[in-house]
């Protein structure tokens, strides 16, 4: 009875048991239950790529489209293009590869805005300075032209004291190394005559004498000497146009007076350089001017 008993109370508890682990294995997704889950969401994921490639070729179909489109703008661009420029040439109307240039560029920002502006302007830039297509510079930068006094100060005056300034100390060092060379032969001869070696004396005071005779013919110590002079000229001029108003810029006597000055120092070095003497001075040049033109004013 009680080896009954204790069976049943063993059975009763693996009943127990049982009971509970189905009961977990109930409680937990059965291998259908993940399947389906897994389908759902394999599904969405692939709804997902099927939009996303669908839009990717709609995008590119689009840019095909633009690029195709594009395609056919440029041919008509470069085909009126084409028909312009030939007949620019024809009648002598494109006169510079640079205004080529920015005409080409022109006619791409009528048709499609593809220009860049910075560009444009920059070509702009570079084509007035172009007068015929083999890439002669304006006359202004020849200073042949008409120009304004900005112009005049920025294209005349201020290369030219440039200049001045580059070239005096490099002067000024070339006759220092001359005279000094001279001076060394000369103090040799008078060595020579000391330590009875007369007969070379000769020699010292013909290098000495050469050096001389090239200093003074080339007018090195002139050209010095007007190179300071213009470089001081043309910085007193420099500093008392800034202490002008902008009014007084204007005034045509102090216009006058600036390029004078300027005109004048560039003929001064000019005479030493040369070794010609000019027949008259500028300012005669200019009153007789203008005393023409006020006799052509009278006659007319």
């Amino acid at each position: 009875m009680e080896t009954f008993l204790e069976a049943m109370g063993e059975g009763g508890e693996e009943g127990e048991g049982e009971e509970e682990r189905l009961e977990e294995i109930e409680s937990q997704p059965s291998e259908t239950k993940k399947k389906f889950t897994r389908a759902v969401t394999n599904g969405k994921l692939k709804d997902e790529i099927k939009r996303s490639m669908a839009k990717k070729a709609e995008e590119n179909e689009t840019e095909l489209a633009d690029i195709q489109a594009g395609k056919k703008k440029v041919k008509t661009m470069n085909t009126l293009m084409g028909a312009i420029l030939h007949e620019g040439k024809a009648g002598g109307k494109v006169t510079s590869k640079r205004k080529h240039m920015v005409f080409k560029e022109e006619i791409k920002e009528v048709l499609y805005g593809l220009v860049n502006k910075k560009q444009l302007d920059k070509n702009k830039k570079a084509g007035e300075g172009q007068n015929n297509l083999s890439g002669d510079k304006d006359d202004k930068e020849h200073c042949f032209d008409l120009m304004s006094i900005d112009e005049y100060f920025s294209l005349r005056i201020i290369p030219l004291v440039r200049l001045y300034e580059y070239k005096a100390p490099l002067l000024s060092k070339n006759l220092t190394t001359l005279e000094i060379v001279s001076f060394i032969f000369t103090s040799f001869g008078a060595l020579l005559a000391v330590f009875q070696l007369a007969h070379w004396v000769a020699i010292t005071v013909a290098i000495s004498a050469s050096l001389e005779s090239y200093i003074s013919h080339s007018g090195l110590r002139a050209q010095r000497d007007i190179l300071n002079k213009n470089i001081k000229d043309i910085q007193n001029m420099l500093t008392w146009w800034d202490s002008l108003t902008i009014v007084e810029r204007r005034q045509l006597q102090n216009r006058e007076k600036a390029v004078l000055t300027t005109e004048e120092c560039f003929v001064a070095y000019a005479e030493k350089v040369s070794g010609f003497q000019r027949v008259t001075d500028l300012v005669n040049i200019k009153r007789d001017c203008v005393a023409v033109n006020l006799i052509i004013t009278k006659t007319c």
